[in-house]
């Protein structure tokens, strides 16, 4: 009986995430290690590329996605959290000096992966991986980079404050993506799951200054043959916070944002009409301008 008592306890136990994380209470492992959620492996040192020799064609068979930090042991968030996710899913990551890259494999059964060609940001039908940097540690808000298993792209900003009443903290719908970002990313359907590569310069988001560089960290992996969102950091939905759950990508160092310039041409035309004086006729005259919107980083 008392055995029974004590099975029954730590098996209960066992569900009740870990506190929230903290930089300096995590040893920092190896770079090109193997990072698991479960384990509390939550503290990723990214290792850094002179250059990046990557196709982005979602084939994955490039010598540097082997020299990345590897993420994997996804959690369950929702419905229900702190179980060992159904569906395996490695994330790779690495930097160079001008971009972040990131790789997915997502496993799932032959035939189950959902994927369109949906327009940019319409992809919450799909299976969906979205990637989060909180590029200024405040574990408040972060960039959300989101793909369907095709690559097309979701994206935009999330707050502590974007998820409404009966909204899941993990879903695309608790982030405002009404921001474009520009980013590559390509991916593919494979027999037993979907692989994506990504792309996200670092003059497409704003950090803090300094080095080391240090980030906030998650990825959320949405199913939709059985509605599982799970997630690499292990995140309870009973904690009101969604991002200081989050996990931390750490010594990052020498990033060039570079010239941030957008220019965006615009032409207008306009027609009037005035009638004749002495005919039921209309004359019509047509006006042209052009001009641009520029828009200047500093």
């Amino acid at each position: 009986m008392l055995l029974a008592l004590a099975c029954a306890f730590q098996v209960g136990t066992a569900l009740i995430p870990p506190d929230p994380p903290t930089p300096d209470s995590l040893p920092v492992r190896d770079a090109a290690a193997v990072y698991s959620g479960r384990l509390g492996q939550v503290n990723v040192r990214a290792l850094r590329h002179e250059r990046a020799d990557i196709v982005l064609d979602g084939a994955l068979d490039e010598k540097g996605w082997a020299q990345a930090a590897l993420l994997t042991g996804f959690s369950t968030y929702s419905p229900v959290d702190g179980r060992p996710a159904q569906d395996s899913t490695e994330v790779r990551l690495f930097y160079t000096a001008e971009a972040m890259y990131v790789s997915i494999r997502g496993w799932a059964p032959a035939g189950t992966v959902r994927a369109t060609l949906a327009e940019r940001d319409r992809i919450s039908n799909d299976d969906w991986v979205a990637i989060h940097f909180d590029t200024f540690n405040d574990r408040r808000r972060s960039f959300v980079f989101a793909v369907n298993a095709l690559g097309v792209q979701a994206d935009g900003m999330r707050s502590e404050q974007s998820a409404g009443p009966g909204i899941s903290r993990a879903s695309l719908a608790a982030a405002d993506l009404t921001q474009d970002f520009v980013w590559q990313s390509k991916g593919r359907l494979l027999d037993d799951g979907f692989a994506v590569e990504i792309r996200i310069p670092f003059k497409s988001v704003r950090f803090q200054l300094g080095a080391p560089q240090d980030w906030g960290l998650q990825v959320v992996r949405q199913t939709q043959r059985n509605g599982y969102q799970v997630t690499w950091a292990p995140t309870s939905r009973a904690r009101q916070s969604f991002g200081v759950q989050a996990g931390f990508l750490r010594g990052m160092r020498d990033m060039k944002r570079g010239v941030v310039l957008d220019v965006t041409p615009v032409a207008t035309m306009r027609t009037t009409g005035t009638p004749e004086a002495t005919t039921d006729d209309w004359r019509y005259g047509v006006e042209e301008q052009f001009g641009a919107d520029v828009r200047w980083g500093v």
